[in-house]
C-alpha cells in the first residue's frame, strides 16, 4: 500500500513561522515527517519572503527547518534524474541512477 503524502505550500509554512491564525492546522498536517513532501519551490518562496520581511539569518534558518522536516529532497533529485533519463535516454545513456 502506498503511503499518503502531504504537501504544504509556502503559504502554510509562512502561517506556521508567523504563528498565524491557521498555524495549528498546518502543524497537524506536518506532524508525520515521513509523509511530508517539501518542494524546492516552497523552500525558495519562503526563503525569499522571510529574507524580505526579517533578514538573511532568519531566512536561512527557515529554509533549514523546512529541509530538515522532509527527507524528500533526495527523493526529488532521484525522481528528477529518473524522469530525465526516461524522457531523454540518448542524452543520459551513461548516467547511473
Amino acid at each position: 500500500m502506498t503511503q499518503k503524502r502531504v504537501v504544504v505550500d509556502s503559504s502554510g509554512w509562512i502561517e506556521v513561522f508567523t504563528d498565524g491564525e491557521h498555524a495549528e492546522h498546518f502543524l497537524a498536517l506536518m506532524a508525520d515527517e515521513r509523509a511530508l513532501v517539501v518542494p524546492a519551490i516552497s523552500i525558495f518562496e519562503v526563503y525569499k519572503w522571510v529574507l524580505r520581511e526579517h533578514g538573511e539569518a532568519q531566512a536561512i534558518q527557515a529554509a533549514a527547518v523546512m529541509q530538515s522536516r522532509s527527507k524528500s529532497a533526495e527523493q526529488h533529485q532521484k525522481l528528477k534524474r529518473m524522469t530525465t533519463v526516461a524522457t531523454c535516454p540518448s542524452d543520459h545513456e551513461d548516467q547511473q541512477l
